[in-house]
């Protein structure tokens, strides 16, 4: 997984580019840093910030500009804190970090991939409409 965000991924709106590289960070301290249930922790702890500011700070913006795919985008935002919750969960019942560690780093992979690169996108195009 990128460290940074490579030019073709940027969105080339500066506040939806610094909180993916701010997710980026946290998926490389993910692949790079848990070697403790403590370290996994630390880690979910910091997930779970990044979804309570990012989510809200982008739904509330595309709200306020009558983002006609508002409810789509919310629902994957909150389809997404669904299976984290049970993600997160599961961690608990693991005494193994080996066993829950792909799952998770999969799962949070797979979000960056597939909403970023086309949700996030799509919604990144919308806001340059919308530049003051």
């Amino acid at each position: 997984m990128m460290k940074t965000l490579k030019e073709d991924a940027k969105t080339g709106i500066p506040k939806l580019d610094n909180q993916y590289e701010e997710l980026l960070k946290i998926i490389h301290k993910l692949n790079s840093k848990c070697k403790t249930q403590d370290d996994i922790w630390d880690v979910l702890i910091s997930i779970e910030n990044y979804i309570r500011n990012h989510f809200s700070k982008e739904e509330d913006y595309m709200k306020s500009l009558d983002y006609s795919e508002y409810e789509s985008h919310k629902l994957s935002h909150e389809k997404f804190i669904e299976e984290y919750k049970e993600i997160s969960e599961e961690i608990t019942s693991y005494e193994s970090i080996d066993k829950i560690l792909p799952s998770l780093k999969a799962f949070i992979e797979n979000w960056v991939k597939n909403h970023f690169q086309e949700a996030d996108k799509k919604l990144a195009m919308f806001l340059k409409g919308h530049k003051e």
